[in-house]
């Protein structure tokens, strides 16, 4: 990757995009309120994750907000999307199924199309599925069997962090015997555990920040002092020992290529960019929108007692209507029955 690459934000899946809505308010604040194309390729519901993202991100101000309904590699290669991406500042890959994403675009004019953009300063961005494919190697499976060998199955990833492997939703399903065994195989020492609404925001020259509400778990087995991994059979129990863990909080700064926090570590986001800027533009429209209806609530609330007063002066007027009518109204066959009854 050149130096003019963009951020890349990993995002640990279930991030907020009702309340505060942090996260994804900084993904659009890199690109500068620019446009976004949303990559559902994870998910087996695209339209409705396009139709999710396209709301939220338009209603904290990015530009336009297009989907890429790529569903197999042949749909890879569509100018149509190819179009979209070229003017797109930021592309958001989706959470789901992270083989999918990757057989979805392995190989195709949209992949090289997206590296490109990356090398020449687009933000990449993904959740869940988006950000585990994120690494190479790239892992899945293994949740209940974290700790059972070849329990754990790799691929190769989309290589945004190349010999670094992501894994999210991590303390919230209890992945650290998943990661533990993945990095005793030897097939990468180095690994990252994302917690749900919780995001790193990588910066070019290779450090990070971690934003959002939880905690992101670094490990490291470079210096590992013992693996059962080669000594055990397939579904057997994997020993490890001397495995490097570490967690970071909110406003943690951790260099990659050294493996540590900088611990009076500059934030890797740039200054220009103002956190809360997009926040107030958003409430200011929230509470414009909260006065208008309030002014037509009012005006309805008028017009409904106009329409009341005018109802209820004509029922006052068939009242005396029929009070100038005694004779009709008290006699005839009805009323006689009716003193009958009685």
């Amino acid at each position: 990757m050149s130096d003019k690459r963009g951020y890349l934000v990993l995002i640990g899946g279930a991030e907020d995009k009702i309340d505060k809505i942090t996260i994804l308010r900084k993904v659009m604040q890199l690109s500068r309120n620019g446009n976004i194309a949303v990559v559902p390729c994870a998910t087996s519901q695209p339209l409705e994750a396009v139709r999710d993202y396209k709301d939220v991100f338009e209603r904290i101000g990015a530009g336009s907000v297009e989907g890429l309904d790529i569903r197999c590699s042949a749909d890879g290669d569509r100018d149509y999307y190819l179009d979209i991406l070229e003017k797109s500042d930021t592309i958001f890959f989706t959470g789901g199924d992270q083989t999918r994403l990757v057989d979805s675009l392995y190989r195709t004019k949209v992949m090289d199309k997206i590296r490109e953009r990356y090398g020449n300063g687009a933000t990449i961005a993904g959740t869940s599925a988006g950000a585990a494919a994120a690494s190479d190697p790239m892992i899945y499976d293994g949740d209940d069997e974290g700790f059972n060998k070849y329990a754990v199955k790799h691929t190769k990833g989309l290589g945004f962090l190349r010999g670094i492997t992501v894994d999210t939703h991590f303390l919230q399903r209890e992945r650290i015997p998943r990661l533990s065994q993945f990095l005793s195989s030897g097939i990468s020492s180095r690994a990252l555990g994302i917690n749900e609404d919780t995001a790193i925001v990588v910066s070019p020259d290779n450090r990070f920040e971690v934003i959002g509400s939880g905690t992101v778990t670094v490990m490291n087995a470079e210096n590992m002092k013992y693996s059962s991994y080669d000594e055990v059979g397939k579904n057997e129990p994997v020993s490890v020992d001397g495995v490097e863990i570490g967690f970071l909080a909110e406003g943690t700064v951790f260099d990659i290529e050294e493996w540590r926090i900088e611990k009076e570590g500059k934030s890797v986001i740039p200054e220009g960019i103002k956190h809360d800027y997009a926040y107030h533009s958003e409430r200011e429209r929230y509470e414009s929108r909260e006065r208008e209806y309030e002014t037509q609530n009012e005006d309805s609330f008028k017009e409904r007692e106009s329409d009341n007063s005018r109802r209820n002066e004509y029922s006052r007027d068939d009242k005396k209507y029929d009070k100038k009518r005694p004779s009709e109204r008290g006699r005839g066959r009805n009323a006689k029955g009716r003193r009958h009854r009685r």
